[in-house]
């Protein structure tokens, strides 16, 4: 599988140098090769190539760096093919009729800059990105190095496939991405269990099982409060940076409010990644075989990538109904009234479950359609009570 590990590291003057210059060029190409395909017709990477053979613009670009250039045109005229297909048939899907790919532009769109494996090298702990001969004569230099420390970088570096260099407007600074390669693990065949997951806001999951009476809840109050603060803190730079310049049209983020959305993306990202990794070790601890329910790319990734099958479920009247009674899922027995306060659910039989908790478990039951019942019901019955979920904080 690829995964993607993103990083900003702090460029040096001559870094950014070569940066803007490697940019200039890739963007140029970029648009010339569009132009093309806008105005003449269509063209392959095959023919763009031989027709830009002799542009001057190759000459500052590395021959891997100039070929992705070229079939990045391609893949984005071939998505717009596809895209417009499609919305003959499903407009529906779309907010506006697709457009052929636009032309970046040198300030705020620049293209971004590809090196593939073959121009990569890494040589005591320096990332080494080849550059063109003419570059390297511009900038006295022989590669484009960027120290690596091995113990801030939690990736394999010899397994990279790509470097992409990549300009971040809103935080006005270069974003390096890297595409590397991870084997898939197999689970052994006695990891039998179901995981059943059920998504929310203050909870932001609720896990049960199939086999095992825990019920585990990760606490995305944290999640909650701070983007809360982010956005009105937002709102308030944009209420101020609005009444300096008089006029909406003349309005423009501020360096403050570009850094703020920024730290908020990269929060709500990181905080995402680090439940996701929590509710995996889960399934691993319970030998989980396929969880399922309402699942984010995040947790989807991030299990295939340890062997374990994602399955997403129809979560209709789930939150409703009584688990733990047993009672049909459907729409005649599902009573909102029954979810009471502090995110309880109230069973017939008078006592009380956590709302999430329930919703976990009647997906789950809608999943095994009639072929089994989680440990958890049982217990529930055998002992007239359930066990306290467990509450799982994401630092």
């Amino acid at each position: 599988m690829k995964r993607v590990y993103k990083l900003v590291p702090r460029w040096s003057a001559q870094q950014l140098a070569i940066l803007e210059d490697l940019a200039f060029h890739t963007t140029k190409l970029y648009n010339i090769a569009n132009h093309l395909c806008r105005e003449v017709g269509f063209r392959s990477y095959v023919k763009l190539e031989k027709e830009l053979k002799s542009n001057w613009h190759r000459e500052y670009l590395h021959s891997h760096t100039y070929q992705h250039c070229l079939k990045m045109v391609e893949q984005n005229w071939k998505s717009y093919f596809a895209a417009s297909k499609d919305f003959k048939k499903n407009p529906q899907k779309y907010r506006g009729t697709p457009q052929p790919p636009g032309y970046k532009h040198g300030a705020r769109r620049k293209n971004e800059i590809i090196f593939t494996n073959f121009a990569i090298r890494v040589q005591e702990n320096v990332l080494k990105l080849s550059l063109s001969k003419k570059m390297q004569e511009r900038h006295r230099v022989d590669c484009f190095s960027i120290v690596t420390h091995p113990g801030n970088l939690p990736i394999d570096v010899s397994a990279l496939q790509q470097i992409r260099l990549q300009w971040r407007n809103r935080i006005r600074t270069w974003e390096m991405v890297m595409i590397y390669q991870k084997e898939e693990k197999k689970l052994p065949a006695t990891f039998t269990n179901l995981m059943s997951i059920d998504l929310g806001v203050n909870n932001l999951a609720a896990v049960t099982f199939l086999e095992g009476d825990d019920t585990y809840l990760i606490n995305g109050r944290p999640l909650k409060t701070k983007n809360s603060y982010y956005n009105k803190e937002i709102a308030r730079l944009t209420s101020i940076a609005m009444k300096q310049t008089g006029k909406r049209e003349d309005f423009v983020r501020t360096h403050r409010i570009r850094s703020l959305q920024g730290k908020r993306n990269r929060y709500v990202q990181n905080f995402l990644h680090q439940a996701s990794r929590k509710i995996v070790d889960l399934a691993l601890k319970h030998h989980i075989q396929i969880p399922h329910a309402r699942f984010v790319d995040l947790i989807t990734y991030t299990a295939k990538l340890l062997g374990i099958t994602v399955v997403k479920q129809n979560e209709a009247y789930t939150s409703g109904c009584s688990a733990l009674d047993e009672e049909k899922i459907s729409k005649k027995a599902y009573a909102s009234k029954r979810r009471i306060h502090r995110g309880l659910f109230l069973f017939n039989a008078g006592f009380k479950i956590n709302a999430d908790g329930n919703g976990s478990l009647n997906i789950l039951r809608r999943y095994l359609n009639g072929k089994g019942s989680p440990v958890l019901i049982q217990s529930a019955r055998d002992n007239g009570c359930l066990k306290h979920p467990k509450c799982i904080l994401v630092v």
